[in-house]
């Protein structure tokens, strides 16, 4: 029965050191998205309204 459960908490600290990796690279796309985005619409902004750029 220890053996199992001394199996079960190195699963457990596979899947945590997985997912504190993979987090921070799952949130750097979503910022780095986000930047995209706003610059997309800044670059629209700025199409559609050529006078404006230095307001």
């Amino acid at each position: 029965m220890q053996n199992k459960q001394q199996i079960a908490k190195q699963v457990i600290s596979v899947a945590d050191a997985v997912a504190m990796n993979t987090l921070p690279e799952y949130w750097m796309s979503l910022k780095l998205a986000g930047m995209h985005i706003i610059s997309i619409l800044s670059v629209a902004k700025s199409i559609l309204h050529p006078g404006r750029i230095n307001q």
